[in-house]
């Protein structure tokens, strides 16, 4: 029988001190923040320093309390934030974390947007643009929060950082990865960050009557590799075999056609327990039932693509890149597959398979940059997660299901690994399948309802963690 770990389910007591929200004040900042165009051209840059050195001003003079009471450091383009109690504190640090770049528009569709991409409308009880959710909402949450806990007097009893990387959409080396080595170098220690991930979804999404706050515990390992294949050239009105494009295509449906077989792994172990107390008896039982219970929730889980990548290592073609004319025969073929590493996996085991998969010295590999293995696992019980927990409830019901799992993307959070003894990702809002939909895509649109809950649930984990309000 699979135990039930206890996660945290009480309702919550909502401070009467906790700082009033001016909603309407809000938007408009994060409006007016979404109108600078923090888009990196590609992970060589350039960077956009103009947009990410208006950005950097505009929340100087937006939020001045902060920048008043907290040491402000920019690291190359991002910012550091370090607010120090008067008295130290035998507490280890926390860290709340998001990031000031955007992922572009697309070309060519800025006409299907509602309103324009980079023009930070507020309509309808929403505010407009890219990097609404990804992630200028928790951005200006995390500064709402601050400003209105400095506001109502709020003092830190322990050290609290806030760090908004620049480049998070084109790999974070240079933003949190640095920040990252800035802290370490100083010998810092903080007991849990919590950067973006998973919102609150509908619980029909997982199984369960209840809304559920999906908890990222630890992320996904990442590599990607190039093939290169190369074979003979030529006309191609002259047959010829073994061409590098038919070599490199077949490799690619080897690999795609004989993936890893799914296993549930710890995070994602702890997911199933808190779904189980959710669910009527006899589907409750069955998913306790040990080693039964895991395969069944693993064959449910494989019947989608999003949730299958919960249980299995994935590899995905990204790139191919081969031939000039249409007739003539290229002497070499280039393909990228990235793969997204369950915890156990590593770097080196995937390009083990891959070499496996070949096995035909026409083709080379190469471990492109940035690979990285998967993060290790943070407590689901932790004082840290406690306080997420009572922060989501305070700021969106009490009925929210705290769901702990694998975070299958990747995140700045990852950085932090040897500076963060828990590193949680949770971005939070409660967002619907359209709203989710939007995320780097057209329309993208962050409700003021969801702003509203953001910033409480930030006073709440602050207030809970490391603030007394006199």
């Amino acid at each position: 029988m699979l135990p039930i770990t206890s996660f945290p389910s009480a309702g919550v007591q909502r401070s009467p001190t906790a700082p009033a929200i001016n909603l309407s004040t809000a938007a408009e900042h994060l409006g007016a923040m979404i109108r600078f165009k923090t888009v990196w051209p590609g992970p060589q840059g350039p960077a956009p320093s103009a947009e990410l050195a208006g950005l950097r001003d505009y929340v100087a003079k937006t939020y001045p309390l902060v920048h008043k009471a907290l040491v402000v450091e920019q690291v190359g383009d991002s910012l550091l934030y370090t607010w120090s109690p008067t008295t130290p504190s035998r507490k280890d640090p926390i860290l709340l974390m998001s990031h000031l770049d955007v992922v572009p528009v697309e070309p060519g569709t800025e006409g299907n947007w509602k309103h324009p991409p980079f023009g930070g409308v507020v309509a309808d009880g929403k505010v407009y643009g890219r990097g609404a959710i990804d992630t200028k909402g928790t951005l200006c949450a995390i500064l709402e929060a601050l400003e209105g806990l400095l506001a109502a007097g709020g003092e830190p009893t322990r050290t609290v950082y806030v760090a908004f990387g620049a480049d998070e959409e084109v790999n974070g080396t240079g933003g949190a990865g640095r920040i990252a080595k800035t802290l370490k170098a100083r010998g810092i220690k903080v007991e849990f960050a919590i950067d973006e991930g998973t919102p609150i979804i509908d619980g029909d999404r997982v199984g369960i009557p209840k809304r559920a706050a999906i908890i990222g515990l630890g992320e996904k390992g990442y590599v990607s590799v190039e093939l290169t294949a190369t074979g003979p050239a030529g006309h191609s009105s002259i047959p010829v075999p073994n061409t590098a494009i038919e070599v490199v295509s077949r490799v690619i449906t080897r690999l795609q056609t004989n993936q890893p077989s799914p296993r549930v792994t710890e995070p994602v172990r702890y997911m199933l327990q808190a779904i189980a107390k959710e669910m009527p008896l006899a589907k409750r039982l069955a998913l306790q039932a040990g080693k039964l219970g895991e395969w069944l929730f693993t064959r449910e889980l494989m019947k989608n693509a999003a949730t299958s990548a919960l249980v299995r290592t994935i590899s995905t073609p990204t790139i191919i890149n081969a031939g000039v004319k249409d007739n003539v025969v290229p002497e070499a073929a280039k393909a990228v597959i990235n793969f997204r590493m369950l915890p156990g996996d590593t770097v080196d085991s995937v390009i083990a398979r891959v070499k496996e998969a070949i096995g035909d010295d026409k083709v080379s590999v190469a471990v492109m940059d940035n690979a990285h293995g998967a993060s290790p696992v943070s407590s689901p019980t932790s004082s840290g997660f406690v306080a997420m927990a009572t922060a989501i409830r305070a700021a969106f019901g009490d009925d929210v299901v705290m769901v702990p799992t694998l975070a299958v993307g990747a995140t700045d959070a990852r950085y932090f690994d040897e500076v963060a003894t828990d590193a949680y990702r949770f971005s939070p809002y409660h967002l619907d399948a359209e709203d989710i939909g939007t995320i780097h895509a057209t329309n993208e649109k962050l409700s003021v309802r969801n702003l509203e809950g953001a910033i409480r649930f930030f006073q709440t984990v602050l207030t809970e963690t490391a603030v007394l309000l006199r």
